[in-house]
């Protein structure tokens, strides 16, 4: 019986919790993880040297070895340069985790169960070993998965994200199409009263009745100069924090190519208006990708918006403050 991941690595024989790694007891081991479906040859690893670290629990070892950031001299860099930021990566998924902006899961490598890992236990419980079919290496490792659940939102909030932003999202919305005819839309009871609503509590947004049925939304003329002016406000914010769209961090540095986005992380650590400020930043990825009026409002009814300014807010940077204070330096 399979457990969730069952990778192998070509060349190699890999086996969970063998019957003789006892025989790996005096020996170094590897740390090694990949991510979701990713293959095991574009993985990570980490080499601990001291045997007896095996016994101490899986959280030790990623925190003490690792995803530890003041480890990453030790890693092959010579053999792997890009590991690195392979630590960085991963360090970052395991930290957001903790913060609660996402949910990640950890699990063994070919192991039977389904589950994931209780990551208190000790590594020596979820050991494998190695062997390269030319027998050129012959190694213990512990061979983990980190398996990030997709969508994982808290109800509330998303009612933050939609409170905060959704004004500002019918308004460009509006600004760029003109107008949205939903009586011919299923909408949910709900959303035909927030549409009617946010119609009736502002002066940006006017309801036009056809006969009977209220089915369209347009601009009035103080909402055209209120999209106008919000326009302007997201290009400012977007070029006051363009330069940090591609950063180095081994040494700090701006302007890398394929570098990591970190405008969100610093254009956030004032602002007490996250979702508006991740809109702004990031309004042509959101908004302005859509060439039909129809398919952007009603993902704007339907939440697939507020949920994917939830996602970008959530895989913001999550660097040390002396990273970012270097970074601001610059």
């Amino acid at each position: 019986m399979l457990g969730k991941y069952n990778k192998n690595l070509t060349g190699a024989v890999i086996t969970y919790k063998p019957d003789d790694i006892i025989l790996y007891e005096k020996e170094a081991f590897d740390i090694q993880i990949t991510i979701g479906n990713t293959p095991l040859t574009e993985g990570y690893f980490f080499t601990v040297k001291d045997p007896k670290k095996k016994t101490r629990s899986i959280k030790y070892l990623l925190e003490e070895y690792a995803l530890n950031r003041n480890r990453r001299f030790e890693l092959d860099i010579k053999n792997y340069p890009e590991f690195p930021f392979y630590m960085e990566e991963l360090a970052q998924i395991y930290e957001k985790n903790i913060l609660g902006d996402i949910n990640l899961n950890i699990y063994a490598n070919k192991s039977t169960e389904y589950t994931p890992l209780n990551i208190n236990n000790p590594a020596l419980n979820h050991m494998s070993k190695c062997i390269f079919n030319d027998h050129s290496y012959n190694y213990a490792l512990l061979d983990l998965v980190f398996d990030i659940e997709d969508d994982f939102y808290i109800e509330k909030e998303l009612d933050l994200c939609i409170t905060e932003t959704i004004e500002q999202a019918v308004l460009i919305a509006l600004n760029t199409f003109q107008s949205f005819n939903y009586s011919h839309h299923k909408l949910l009871t709900e959303k035909r009263i927030l549409i009617e609503n946010l119609a009736s509590k502002t002066e940006y947004i006017k309801i036009i009745s056809k006969e009977t049925n209220t089915c369209e939304i347009k601009l009035t003329n103080a909402g055209k100069e209120k999209a106008r002016l919000m326009v302007l406000e997201s290009k400012k914010i977007r070029k006051k924090y363009s330069r940090f769209e591609s950063v180095g961090i081994y040494p700090p540095a701006l302007g890398i190519p394929n570098g990591y986005d970190a405008r969100l992380q610093i254009a956030l650590m004032d602002d007490t208006l996250p979702y508006n400020t991740t809109l702004s930043i990031l309004e042509h990825n959101i908004l302005f990708k859509y060439e039909l009026g129809d398919s952007l409002f009603m993902d704007i009814m339907n939440n697939k918006i507020f949920y994917e300014i939830l996602r970008h807010s959530r895989n913001r940077t999550h660097f040390g403050n002396d990273v970012i204070s270097e970074l601001i330096n610059l």
